[in-house]
């Protein structure tokens, strides 16, 4: 590896090349915290929408037989096809 002489003054980069640099972290990081924000958003609301289906079918289930429609089931014969 060779080093510069001690007495080189060092190089720096000009202002515009830093702040381009910053700039584009900055776009990297709104874009990330922005994605995940409504990834999780979209996922909330889609979970909602089943949960209300899934709650609409159990409650459906649970009021569209008589009370004690299962207890009362043994076997295949045990319920007529009038009943059923």
């Amino acid at each position: 590896m060779v080093e510069a002489p001690a007495d080189s003054p060092r190089r720096e980069l000009p202002m515009p090349v830093i702040l381009a640099g910053y700039m584009a972290f900055l776009v990297v990081l709104t874009v990330s915290v922005l994605t995940a924000y409504f990834y999780r958003v979209s996922s909330n609301q889609l979970l909602s929408r089943i949960d209300d289906q899934l709650f609409a079918a159990a409650y459906l289930a649970r009021n569209a037989l008589p009370d004690g429609y299962h207890t009362s089931i043994e076997d295949a014969g045990s319920v007529s096809d009038a009943e059923f």
